[in-house]
């Protein structure tokens, strides 16, 4: 921050309070391209405030919008080729670990997994997680449970289904930020 103060010309702002969508906030919605706006109480915007679907033309804060959240499953399989260094089409957990925290740079929600493998207590609390995960995929496949079900450590390995399926899990314990006035 430069303390730096700046001037934005706009052709008109306005102002919606309450707690349920305003009228024109929802007009707004439904003329913007379909598939940019998914919240039913607000606008999604992106982390600078701009309106999804509205090419930077509409900003919106208060609690007329949200901050949306971008979903890492989406780019499992880029991740898990950047993750994979040693080239085995397997990710140990130590490369799992090391991409989820770079992952978190986009991603934050990888982080607190990351954190949780460089530790025993960690390893432990992420690999309830990996476990059932990986328990849910080998059980559709009807195949005997093995390896990373036993004692996941840090010599477990990850396919890129299992990885993409973790992803999967991971985003869906994201939950809506408030309201960008809170």
């Amino acid at each position: 921050m430069s303390g730096e103060t700046t001037t934005m010309q706009y052709g008109a702002c306005v102002w919606a309070t309450g707690i349920k969508m305003n009228p024109l906030i929802s007009k707004i919605q439904q003329a913007l391209p379909e598939g940019t706006q998914e919240h039913f109480r607000c606008l999604m915007t992106d982390e600078y405030l701009r309106v999804k679907g509205s090419d930077g033309s509409i900003y919106c804060l208060g609690d007329a919008g949200t901050v949306s959240q971008d979903k890492a499953h989406a780019y499992a399989s880029e991740l898990f080729r950047e993750g994979d260094v040693n080239n085995d089409g397997r990710l140990q957990l130590r490369e799992l670990r090391d991409i989820l925290m770079k992952g978190s740079e986009h991603f934050p929600q990888l982080a607190e997994y990351a954190r949780f493998l460089d530790g025993k207590a960690g390893s432990s609390r992420f690999g309830g997680l990996a476990k059932k995960v990986l328990a849910e995929i080998r059980a559709k496949r009807k195949k005997e449970v093995k390896g990373v079900l036993g004692d996941l450590d840090m010599n477990s390995e990850l396919t890129e289904e299992e990885f993409q399926e973790l992803l999967t899990k991971i985003d869906a314990g994201l939950r809506g930020l408030p309201a960008t006035a809170q």
